[in-house]
C-alpha cells in the first residue's frame, strides 16, 4: 500500500514538473577530426550524452547533428577505437564545433591503454567495455576485473568471488547497478557477486574514496555496472552471445532484443550460465566448485522534450557449490561431469525494481530514482533442510539536482535514502533480524579554471541500526557470544573530498585527490553469533564497534610521449578503527572461534603502467604494469587478504581489417607477509592469449573470440583463494570460445 501511494504521488509530482517547464528545442552540430590524420574526419565516432542517456555516431565526413536539446550546455563523451576518449562540456550557442581526437596511443582496449576515459577527471578511473569482456573471456564479472592493475578477486572457487581494490573488499567497495547501491549480503567471505555480464555496456572502476556520490560503503572504491543504452530513435536490434569454457565444461547463452521508436524504447535480455567442477593445474577435479546463474532484464522507457522516464526490472537466480568440510575436494582421474546441486550450496534469488525520472530544466536537470531490491540467500548443507535462509529487502529513493553554471562549472546536490529489513527463516541463524535506515546528503562541484580542473564536495550521513530478538542468536545465554543482545545504534559522519587535475605541458599531466570516507559496522560485525559452515568458523560479533573512518590520498602522474605513455599512481590510505576478523585461539564444538576487532591501519602502494605504441606499427601495443599494496595495523601487524605484488606484460595487435591478437603473462610475486591466521604463498606466472575477429556469416555479423587462460596449466595457489588453506589449487588451463551474433539490425 505504501509503495502504491509513493508511486501515485510521484506521478503527480512528475506531471506538475512537466507542466512547469517549457523551453525551446535546440540542435548541436559537431565535426570530429583526427590529429594523426592531418585533421581528416573520422566516421563511426560514438557520441554519448549522459544527461539524455542517448548515443549517436558521426557519418562518413565525421559529422553529426543532435536535436531535441533543452539544456543550453551539454556534456558529451566521444569514443572511438584507436583514439583517446574525451569528455567535453559544449555550449549549444557555439554550435557547430570541431573536436579533435588524440590518436597517439592506439586504444586496443580503453581499459589497459588509459585510465583517463574521462580525460580531465581527478579520479582514478578504469573501464571495461562489452568488447573487452568478450575478449577477456571470463566466466564471471569479478574474474574479468582482474585484468585491471590493482584489481584482484577474493574467491572460493570459480563462481564465488568478490572484487578487491587496493587491498579493500566487501562492504568497503560499493557496487552500483542501475545507478543505485547493490547489496546482496556481501559481508561474508564466501558471499560472491552473483551477477552476470548480461546486458552490460561497460564496467567502470573508481579507485579510492567515492563516498560523496555513491554512498557510505564506497570508501575503498566503486564497481559501476553500466547497462546498455537505448538505441537511437527508429532502430531495432536482436543479438545473441554464446560462450563455451573447456575447464568445467561451462557454457553461457545470452539473447537480447532492443528497439526505439517515437521517443519510446524497450529492452529484454535473458541469459543462462552453467559450469561444472573445475580442474586444477594437476588435472584433478575439485568437487562442488560448480555454479549456475540465470537472469532476465526488462527495460521500458519514454523520452519527451524535457522528460526521460525509465523502468527496469531484473530477476536473478544463482546456485553456487561451496566447501563444507576440511577434506580434499578432488578425486584424481574422476570424470568431469555432474551439474546438480545435491552437495552443500548457496541459492540466491534477487529481484530489482528501478524507476528513474529525469527532467531537463534549461541549464539544470532534476532526477529521481525509486527502487527496491529483494534478496534471498539460502545455504543448503544437506539433509533436505535449508540451514540458512536470509531475506534482505531494500527500499530506496535517490534524488539529484545538477546545474551547469557557465561552460566551466557544474554543481550537483543530491540525497540518497534507503530502508532495509533483514529476516531469518532457516534452521540456523548467524546475523539477527534487523531494521536499517540510512540517509545521506551531498554537494559536489566541478570547476575548470584555465589549465586547472577541480572537483570538491561534502557529504553527511546518518544511519540507524536496530537488531531484533532472533531465536537463540542474541538471548544472552552462557557460551560463545553471550554478549550479543538486541540493540539500537546510531551512526553519523561528515566527509569531504578534493580533486585536482592539471596539464602542465603538452606531454605531462597530474592528478591529485584527497578524500575521507566512512563505513558503519555491518550486522555481521556487530552481532554475529554462530557457526558459518561455509567458512568453517564460529563467528562472534562486537556490538560496541565504532564507525570505520578513512583518509585517502592519491597522486597520479601521466607522461605522454609520441610512442610511449607512462603513468604511475601512488596512494596512501589511513584507517581509524579498521574492522577485521581474527581468531581468538579458542574452539567451540570443534570449530575455531573468530571475533571482530578494530585497530588503526594503513594501506599504501602504487600502480604503474607503461604503454609502447611504436611508430612503425600504430596497430601494435606493448603494455607493462606493476601493482603493489601493503596493509598494516598501527601495531605493525599485517592485515588479512592483502594481494601479493603483481607484474603484467601484454602484446596486442589490432588490425584495420577487423581482427586482433593479444598475448601476455601475469607474474604474481610471493606473499611473505600474511596476517596471523594466513600462510605464505609462493610466486607463480600465468600466460594467456586471445584472438578475435569480426566476420560475416550468412549475412549475419559475427564477432568471434578465442581465449586461452593459464596456457601452461600451472598448478598454483593464489593468496586470496580461500581454498588455499585446504590444499586446493586454483583452476588450471581453460580454452574459451565467445561468439556474438548480430541477428537483426535496422537503422533509420
Amino acid at each position: 500500500m505504501a509503495l502504491i501511494l509513493v508511486m501515485k504521488y510521484g506521478i503527480t509530482l512528475l506531471t506538475v514538473l512537466l507542466s512547469a517547464v517549457a523551453h525551446g528545442q535546440a540542435c548541436l552540430e559537431v565535426n570530429i577530426r583526427a590529429d594523426s590524420l592531418n585533421g581528416k574526419p573520422i566516421d563511426g565516432v560514438m557520441a554519448y550524452f549522459p544527461d539524455y542517456q542517448e548515443v549517436t555516431f558521426t557519418d562518413s565526413v565525421g559529422y553529426f547533428k543532435y536535436c531535441d536539446i533543452t539544456n543550453s550546455e551539454l556534456k558529451v563523451e566521444f569514443t572511438h577505437a584507436g583514439f583517446i576518449s574525451q569528455s567535453l562540456m559544449i555550449a549549444i550557442d557555439e554550435s557547430p564545433v570541431t573536436v579533435v581526437l588524440d590518436s597517439r596511443v592506439n586504444q586496443f582496449s580503453e581499459l589497459l591503454i588509459s585510465a583517463r576515459y574521462l580525460k580531465h577527471s581527478s579520479n582514478s578511473i578504469s573501464r571495461l567495455t562489452d568488447g573487452d569482456l568478450l575478449q577477456i573471456g571470463a566466466a564471471t564479472v569479478t574474474e574479468a576485473l582482474e585484468a585491471i592493475p590493482g584489481l584482484r578477486q577474493l574467491s572460493t572457487g570459480n563462481g564465488i568471488s568478490k572484487p578487491v581494490i587496493r587491498g579493500l573488499y566487501g562492504n568497503r567497495i560499493q557496487t552500483s547497478m542501475y545507478d543505485v547501491s547493490f547489496d546482496n549480503q556481501q559481508w561474508q567471505d564466501e558471499h560472491g557477486f552473483g551477477l552476470s555480464d548480461n546486458g552490460l555496456a561497460s564496467i567502470e572502476i573508481i579507485k579510492g574514496p567515492a563516498t560523496l556520490k555513491y554512498g557510505a560503503e564506497a570508501m575503498g572504491g566503486v564497481v559501476k555496472l553500466n547497462e546498455e543504452l537505448p538505441l537511437p530513435d527508429g532502430e531495432t536490434r536482436l543479438d545473441a552471445v554464446l560462450s563455451a569454457f573447456s575447464n568445467g565444461l561451462g557454457f553461457k547463452g545470452n539473447l537480447g532484443f532492443r528497439t526505439s521508436r517515437d521517443g519510446k524504447f524497450f529492452r529484454f535480455r535473458i541469459t543462462s550460465h552453467s559450469h561444472g567442477d573445475y580442474r586444477d593445474g594437476n588435472g584433478d577435479k575439485i568437487i562442488n566448485t560448480r555454479f549456475a546463474i540465470s537472469d532476465a532484464k526488462l527495460t521500458l522507457g519514454i523520452k519527451k522534450e524535457q522528460w526521460l522516464s525509465q523502468f527496469d526490472y531484473m530477476a536473478n537466480v544463482g546456485k553456487f557449490g561451496f566447501l563444507l568440510e576440511a577434506e580434499p575436494f578432488y578425486k584424481p582421474g574422476e570424470k568431469l561431469d555432474g551439474r546438480g546441486f545435491g552437495l552443500p550450496h548457496h541459492e540466491v534469488y534477487m529481484h530489482l525494481f528501478h524507476w528513474k525520472n529525469r527532467f531537463y530544466l534549461g541549464k539544470s536537470s532534476l532526477e529521481f530514482i525509486l527502487y527496491s531490491h529483494l534478496n534471498n540467500r539460502q545455504e543448503q548443507e544437506g539433509g533436505n533442510t535449508i540451514s540458512l535462509d536470509m531475506s534482505l529487502n531494500t527500499y530506496g529513493l535517490n534524488s539529484a539536482w545538477k546545474r551547469n553554471i557557465g561552460k566551466k562549472t557544474t554543481l550537483e546536490i543530491g540525497n540518497q535514502s534507503f530502508f532495509k529489513t533483514n529476516r531469518n527463516f532457516g534452521a540456523r541463524t548467524i546475523v539477527p533480524n534487523a531494521n536499517i535506515l540510512n540517509n545521506g546528503t551531498y554537494i559536489y562541484l566541478e570547476q575548470h579554471i584555465g589549465k586547472w580542473y577541480f572537483d570538491v564536495g561534502a557529504r553527511f550521513d546518518i544511519k540507524h541500526v536496530e537488531a531484533l530478538t532472533t531465536a537463540t542468536l542474541n538471548n544472552g545465554k552462557p557460551g560463545p557470544g553471550q554478549n550479543i543482545k538486541p540493540f539500537e545504534r546510531n551512526f553519523t559522519a561528515l566527509n569531504g573530498s578534493l580533486g585536482i587535475f592539471r596539464k602542465w605541458a603538452e606531454l605531462l599531466s597530474t592528478k591529485f585527490t584527497i578524500g575521507s570516507g566512512y563505513r558503519s559496522p555491518n550486522l555481521a560485525e556487530l552481532s554475529s553469533n554462530g557457526l558459518h559452515e561455509g567458512t568453517l568458523r564460529y563467528e562472534i560479533g562486537e556490538p560496541n564497534l565504532k564507525i570505520e573512518q578513512n583518509l585517502n590520498t592519491d597522486l597520479n602522474i601521466i607522461l605522454e610521449l609520441k610512442q610511449v605513455t607512462f603513468s604511475t599512481s601512488v596512494f596512501y590510505n589511513y584507517f581509524s578503527n579498521y574492522i577485521y576478523l581474527e581468531p581468538t585461539g579458542d574452539e567451540y564444538i570443534g570449530f575455531a572461534l573468530y571475533s571482530f576487532v578494530q585497530k588503526d591501519a594503513t594501506l599504501s602502494g602504487l600502480e604503474s603502467q607503461c604503454i609502447y605504441n611504436p611508430k612503425f606499427s600504430r596497430s601494435l601495443n606493448v603494455i607493462a604494469f606493476y601493482a603493489r599494496v601493503i596493509g598494516k595495523t598501527a601495531q605493525g601487524e599485517y592485515l588479512p587478504f592483502i594481494p601479493a605484488d603483481r607484474f603484467g606484460l601484454d602484446f596486442k595487435y589490432s588490425s584495420k581489417k577487423h581482427w586482433s591478437f593479444s598475448t601476455g603473462l601475469r607474474h604474481t610475486l610471493a606473499q611473505n607477509h600474511p596476517a596471523m591466521f594466513e600462510t605464505n604463498t609462493a610466486q607463480y606466472t600465468l600466460c594467456h592469449f586471445a584472438l578475435s575477429s569480426d566476420l560475416q556469416v550468412f549475412k549475419t555479423q559475427l564477432t568471434a573470440a578465442l581465449v586461452a587462460k593459464n596456457i601452461l596449466d600451472k598448478a598454483y595457489y593464489d593468496h586470496l583463494s580461500r581454498y588455499k588453506y585446504y590444499g586446493i589449487l586454483n583452476p588450471g588451463r581453460s580454452i574459451n570460445i565467445n561468439l556474438k551474433f548480430n541477428l537483426y539490425q535496422n537503422e533509420k
